[in-house]
């Protein structure tokens, strides 16, 4: 999914058992990606990617209010 490098920063998997896990595991990994946005140059594509990821999950995991209002998507 996600190109080259960025695969490499961070671990893309929403982990958990039960719905509380996911939702707790996909808001650690938002907070990760944006610690690391500044240490690499991003394509256009990459971001469209990682936006739609967190806009898909978001919404899945009730998330998305608090992700638009901190600008990850």
């Amino acid at each position: 999914m996600f190109i080259g490098v960025f695969k490499k920063m961070l671990d893309f998997k929403i982990k958990g058992k039960n719905y509380t896990e996911k939702k707790a595991s996909l808001e650690d990994l938002a907070k990760e990606w944006q610690w690391q946005f500044a240490s690499y140059n991003w394509s256009y594509g990459e971001l469209m990617e990682i936006g739609e990821y967190f806009n898909k999950n978001g919404k899945r995991y009730g998330l998305l209010k608090e992700f638009r209002e901190n600008g990850i998507c």
